[in-house]
């Protein structure tokens, strides 16, 4: 990803967060594994160990999108994502590291953000201000399925609608394709041209958002991502 300057991916710009969250908001009303030592039968010397697996292996990767999108320089693991926000001087560092705080209060152990765009330049643009395709996952790991559920049912960065809740491109459940712990909003169609989701696997929350991606290659990638997730 860009330079420090891709702190603002993670930004809360008043043309997304005040228009897309009035969408998942207002409108709706909106309010791997952990590692563990598994003895072999009949022997007590020779432990099996089960690795964890690395969020960077589950988020975006550049078979999940279109080849005309490159990864941003500064794409990576959360710390470093946090650290580039904050010495950018971002003003989006605090809420997203509140996010990260609130993630791991419910065992969030580590996370990796990959962000792809068709230029340079738009690494640097706000969510839904950038003028070509462009995607980003935060693939978060949990010490627990437990743990990665509470983290989804909190939403992230203030998404989340209610069980339930019906509106045109919304979708929770089974209906999404990526488990009974998920949901999409599907804006492709309208400005700005957006595919949100959010959904929790096995010991894993994943985030995913891409904008001016048809509806079709939005969905393939997050499959992607959901398939990677063991």
């Amino acid at each position: 990803m860009c330079e420090n300057q891709e702190a603002v991916v993670a930004r809360r710009p008043a043309a997304l967060w005040a228009g897309l969250t009035v969408l998942l908001v207002a409108a709706f009303g909106l309010v791997a594994w952990g590692a563990f030592i598994a003895l072999s039968p009949g022997t007590l010397s020779q432990p099996t160990v089960i690795a964890l697996q690395d969020p960077a292996t589950v988020g975006l990767q550049q078979g999940d999108l279109p080849a005309s999108l490159s990864i941003c320089s500064v794409s990576g693991g959360i710390d470093r994502y946090l650290q580039q926000l904050q010495a950018s001087g971002s003003p989006s560092y605090e809420i997203t590291q509140q996010q990260w705080a609130s993630l791991q209060a419910k065992g969030a152990t580590a996370a990796s953000v990959q962000s792809y765009t068709t230029s340079g330049e738009d690494c640097q643009a706000r969510l839904a201000e950038r003028k070509g395709p462009s995607a980003i996952s935060f693939a978060i790991r949990f010490r627990s399925a437990a743990g990665a559920v509470a983290g989804f049912r909190d939403g992230f960065l203030s998404l989340r609608p209610e069980p339930g809740m019906r509106q045109p491109g919304l979708l929770q459940g089974e209906a999404t394709g990526l488990g009974a712990t998920s949901w999409t909003f599907d804006q492709t169609q309208q400005s700005p041209s957006v595919f949100v989701s959010f959904w929790a696997t096995r010991s894993f929350a994943v985030f995913f958002f891409a904008e001016q991606l048809g509806s079709s290659e939005a969905r393939r990638a997050a499959t992607g991502i959901n398939q990677r997730i063991r």
